[in-house]
């Protein structure tokens, strides 16, 4: 089994880790193991870049043949992240923006091992913008589960006007947690989210969350048929 590290924004990821993508991946023989990022008890957000660096790094330390990655929300991500800043002053959006913001992370992971050996095997992802646009995948299973038929007609509404999930923005007033929140005020990230998830499947999810899917597929390659390591610029030998 490859074992693959990944450091999550909070709660709902590491569960959403452990119930969906950990079972597909190990039929994969990919050993996947979610940790919170922060102390013990931390219930989420990734502040600062310097702690998410320590933490990536320690990890990587420690276990230096494994596959390492993330998974944070690119909504409300600190600005002293890594190409965090630059891609908003660039104008850059959706796709564009977090694909330049993760390879700047990358970049920073990798010159801090830059002398040590072997290009460690890292692949940061962010949510684009946020965990809750994966939801949107399938909006009738969301309202069944959060037992609000009649918040059907708002989703939908909101993928017209936004295109597709991923492209649902990141303003404090858009994003996807605070568009679900305003439609259905009961909504519980840690149960709903994870229950939603779960019933639309993941084959649904990736075909319609392109960038997650993405990321999936690196991953997918580090299984029984894959196994390479990291080329400059992420991609597998």
């Amino acid at each position: 089994m490859v074992r693959t590290l990944a450091l999550v924004e909070g709660p709902t990821e590491r569960n959403f880790s452990q119930r969906i993508l950990a079972p597909h991946l190990g039929r994969l023989g990919i050993a996947f193991h979610p940790r919170v990022i922060g102390s013990p008890g931390h219930k989420g957000g990734v502040g600062p870049w310097d702690r998410a660096k320590r933490e990536i790094c320690n990890l990587i330390r420690q276990e230096p043949d494994s596959v390492f990655t993330t998974m944070f929300d690119l909504y409300a991500l600190p600005n002293n992240w890594p190409g965090r800043k630059e891609a908003t002053e660039n104008g850059l959006k959706y796709v564009d923006a977090v694909a330049f913001i993760e390879a700047k992370i990358s970049d920073a992971i990798q010159s801090e091992f830059a002398n040590s050996g072997p290009q460690i095997r890292f692949i940061p992802y962010l949510s684009q913008h946020e965990f809750e646009a994966l939801l949107f995948s399938n909006i009738a299973i969301f309202a069944q589960v959060v037992q609000q038929a009649d918040c059907l007609q708002s989703l939908q509404a909101i993928l017209e006007e936004c295109g597709e999930c991923e492209k649902i923005d990141d303003t404090p007033e858009g994003a996807p947690s605070k568009r679900i929140l305003k439609i259905a005020p009961r909504y519980s990230k840690t149960v709903d989210g994870i229950a939603a998830a779960e019933r639309i499947g993941l084959p649904a999810l990736r075909a319609k969350c392109p960038h997650f899917n993405s990321w999936v597929t690196r991953l997918e390659q580090f299984g029984t048929a894959g196994g390479g390591a990291l080329m400059p610029g992420g991609g597998l030998s």
